[in-house]
């Protein structure tokens, strides 16, 4: 039993490095930058986000990761080296003013959100340890939301938010997945037959309030579009890596887990009552996220409808785990290119 499981962890990090390889390729492919160096870096960098986005999510190989740099002097050469990787840019920035402001968007929106996660971890008596944590990720979520943290990414010519929406998620992984407890278990990509009934469950009744809304309003118009079986499956994956995953481990497992599970004591009579009010909090935090996402006339609409979506994501996440939340958050975005616009 015990050289089974080391070969399927075996299997699994090769798989992981040939997916992390091919994935890399495919984005530098798809975000042309204008010279080889660039390319070179581009790509480099966006391996190091992906292989490090799965060696915190894939089944067997997380555990061993997580345990491994839990509580070891590596862990904060590894962390250093998925914050600063992607730097590699600024020798193409062409002018001071450009670096000067690259620098200070690094400051406020990657470089302070890390220090307030990380005071969470290496101060163990600290009071409010959620709230540091929410406090950081809301920082971090609202310079990658609002496109401010482009800037640091201005020696790239396109890719920006592909490329941030990875270092977004690779930065969160590397952090939280030291602090969660269970991790190895809420944080992987697994489904069981109950989760994804969970998730496709969710899937319907978004689908059934929300669609008959969206048309009635013309937020959503009847569009659907074949964009070829390569396209098809790549939407997918793009979706997944570069939208679920930062917004689902920005509102669900940070926000609403913490405030959730961590504000209030489980023995409390207010718990159960405090749980989902926190869901729908964090859901509308979520909500308000996506008004720069479409028109001023459509914006109070789009917040409540991914309001609602929020909602449901949430459940998934409490009833089963990031993988649950995340693929009906991808399955919601994807079918939407497909049908509606």
């Amino acid at each position: 039993m015990h050289n089974k499981e080391k070969r399927k962890q075996l299997f699994l990090f090769i798989f992981a490095l040939i997916i992390s390889i091919t994935l890399a390729i495919v984005l530098t492919l798809v975000e042309k930058q204008v010279s080889v160096p660039k390319m070179i870096i581009f790509g480099f960098s966006s391996f190091l986000n992906i292989i490090t986005i799965c060696i915190f999510t894939f089944p067997y190989i997380n555990k061993i990761v997580i345990e491994y740099l839990k509580g070891r002097k590596i862990y904060y050469l590894f962390l250093l080296v998925v914050i600063i990787n992607p730097l590699l840019n600024w020798i193409f920035i062409d002018s001071l003013n450009g670096f000067i402001v690259a620098f200070l968007s690094y400051l406020a929106w990657i470089a302070l959100p890390v220090i307030a996660f990380m005071q969470a971890y290496v101060i163990d008596k600290i009071k409010f340890k959620s709230l540091l944590l929410v406090a950081g990720i809301l920082i971090l979520a609202y310079g990658f939301d609002s496109r401010l943290m482009y800037s640091v990414l201005s020696g790239f010519d396109e890719g920006k938010y592909s490329f941030s929406s990875l270092w977004v998620s690779a930065i969160i992984l590397t952090i939280y997945s030291i602090q969660l407890e269970k991790a190895e278990i809420r944080l992987r990509w697994t489904l069981n037959l109950k989760k994804l009934i969970l998730s496709l469950g969710s899937l319907v009744v978004l689908f059934a309030v929300i669609v008959p809304l969206g048309l009635y309003t013309e937020f959503l118009v009847w569009s659907p579009d074949w964009p070829g079986f390569a396209l098809f499956i790549l939407a997918f994956i793009g979706i997944w890596f570069t939208i679920a995953l930062p917004e689902e481990l920005i509102a669900r497992s940070i926000i609403q887990y913490q405030l959730s599970e961590k504000t209030v004591p489980k023995s409390s009579k207010y718990y159960k009552y405090h749980k989902w009010i926190i869901l729908v909090v964090a859901s509308f935090i979520f909500g308000l996220s996506h008004h720069n996402n479409t028109s001023a006339e459509f914006a109070w609409i789009y917040i409540g409808f991914a309001t609602f979506a929020g909602i449901l994501y949430g459940i998934c996440w409490r009833y089963g785990n990031l993988a649950t939340a995340m693929l009906t958050h991808t399955l919601v975005d994807w079918i939407w290119q497909l049908l509606f616009r």
